[in-house]
């Protein structure tokens, strides 16, 4: 019996960091509201036409898939909205699947853009994209109940 317990000990620990939650999320994800954004913050350094977001999420209830994140800076001029960068990739850098996490982890990650050093100048205002997605149809998880299927942020 030790060496199962000793051996499972791996499956019975959460993975994640410590943070105060705020009073209210800045946005929930998912139909079933899987997941709580607690925090959403995006720096934008236009000299270097970057801009870096700094997101932390709480699992409410366990994800079916494991979904990829997109950040995107896009603008807006006569012709419509643009994509001036954009980043898709695995959360937590693909260390930890999504389908790994329990209810109640809290989790950190930073996703930098890189716009071209002119581009962030060039095109103010700037807002900033995030969400979810499922990377086999580009499905967007809803975003506070169906509002829409994205987080608007702008740099700070």
């Amino acid at each position: 019996m030790g060496v199962t317990l000793l051996s499972s000990y791996p499956l019975l620990t959460v993975a994640g960091t410590q943070i105060t939650p705020p009073d209210r999320p800045a946005a929930m994800i998912g139909a079933r509201q899987e997941l709580a954004i607690l925090e959403a913050k995006v720096i934008e350094n236009p000299g270097l036409g970057s801009a870096t977001l700094h997101v932390t999420w709480q699992v409410l209830r366990p994800l079916p898939f494991d979904y990829n994140v997109f950040f995107q800076a896009v603008t807006t001029d006569d012709q419509g909205d643009h994509v001036l960068a954009q980043l898709d990739v695995q959360p937590l850098k693909g260390e930890q699947p999504a389908t790994t996490w329990q209810p109640g982890g809290i989790y950190r990650a930073r996703y930098a853009l890189r716009a071209g050093r002119d581009a962030l100048q060039d095109a103010a205002p700037v807002r900033y994209y995030f969400g979810f997605y499922d990377w086999r149809n580009g499905a967007r998880l809803a975003v506070d109940g169906g509002i829409d299927d994205k987080m608007i942020l702008y740099a700070e």
